[in-house]
């Protein structure tokens, strides 16, 4: 998948690729689902925060830092989750760049980064859905 139609895909519909790749892990040769697994959680987790900024505060979308929009997502989101999702984050991040002295994610770790980051986008969601309820907001 090249990055272009990662970027077009929405953050549930990346995550749901990513728990196909985990449910099917034969399907890609090598070994490498674990790390297939990873990059799609992960971009689902940056496409559900570019989704978040694109609606509450544009000028965030442009701060190329993740960890300072992670902070930020605390005054947006419940803290907790803000800050599991940056926990997730980060270690899917060092699970993308492979090292070879470095084992895979485990499934169990991938399947608790999944839920982690479905508990995020149901979040983003909700939050989304909120803003759109507001007074004065354009729908």
């Amino acid at each position: 998948m090249s990055a272009a139609t990662a970027t077009a895909r929405s953050a549930p519909d990346l995550l749901n690729d990513a728990r196909i790749v985990l449910d099917n892990q034969g399907a890609i040769p090598s070994g490498s689902w674990p790390r297939a697994v990873a990059l799609l959680c992960r971009q689902a987790i940056e496409k559900g925060l570019a989704d978040l900024w694109a609606a509450v505060d544009p000028a965030m979308a442009n701060v190329r830092q993740k960890r300072a929009q992670f902070i930020c997502l605390r005054s947006y989101l419940d803290p907790d989750v803000a800050r599991t999702t940056h926990q997730t984050w980060a270690m899917l991040s060092d699970a993308c760049h492979h090292h070879v002295y470095d084992l895979p994610p485990t499934e169990a770790e991938l399947r608790r980064w999944l839920d982690s980051a479905e508990t995020f986008l149901r979040a983003v969601g909700a939050a989304l859905d909120e803003r759109r309820d507001e007074p004065g907001v354009v729908k």
